[in-house]
């Protein structure tokens, strides 16, 4: 993942959780924020890349956003 600049990756929990624990290279869109759509197309704005979304353990916030 390194040094690939065609993928992303988005942590998708809240700003607090992202702020003490997070990849390196990920980018913080809550899936819980009212404005989180916009958020995260600004985040990731080419339709084409490749996306890896994540939370923790069995994370109900990125399969919600998979689907």
């Amino acid at each position: 993942m390194a040094g690939d600049s065609s993928l992303f990756i988005i942590d998708v929990l809240p700003d607090d959780f992202y702020e003490k624990r997070h990849l390196p290279t990920a980018r913080n869109a809550c899936i819980y924020e009212i404005e989180f759509l916009e958020k995260a197309a600004m985040l990731v704005p080419d339709k084409t890349a490749e996306l890896i979304v994540y939370g923790q353990n069995d994370c109900f916030e990125a399969a919600k956003l998979a689907c």
